[in-house]
């Protein structure tokens, strides 16, 4: 708002901007369980299902965003089994809570799977 003022497009255009890693991140979950093609069509489904629905740049958006990603980072983890993955996803977990308080969901998601890595493991 400092720089370009408080207008609503500021908000819809720091979204959009968002938004496309979140299309990648999408693409790269997807990818995980489909081949290319399908996966950049669930992508873009997935953007085409969610953002013209509700432009507005509300906190729930980052929100997923940053749920979207930690999911990605615990795929990654669960893939390679380095921790640094586990470090980002549970920092994308704290950024998500600073975005709205729900994203402590995000945490938990986050904490299930290491306790499900866990149980799994034995």
């Amino acid at each position: 708002f400092a720089l370009l003022g408080p207008a609503a497009w500021v908000t819809r255009v720091a979204l959009g901007l968002a938004a496309l890693p979140w299309l990648y991140a999408m693409f790269r979950i997807g990818r995980r369980f489909l081949p290319p093609m399908p996966a950049a069509g669930l992508a873009l489904l997935g953007l085409l299902w969610s953002l013209p629905n509700y432009p507005a740049g509300m906190p729930s958006w980052y929100l997923l965003f940053c749920a979207t990603w930690a999911a990605l980072c615990v795929l990654k983890w669960q893939e390679q089994g380095s921790a640094r993955w586990l470090f980002v996803a549970g920092a994308l977990g704290g950024v998500a809570v600073g975005f709205k308080l729900s994203g402590v969901l995000v945490v938990a998601g986050v904490g299930l799977a290491l306790v499900t890595q866990a149980l799994t493991a034995r």
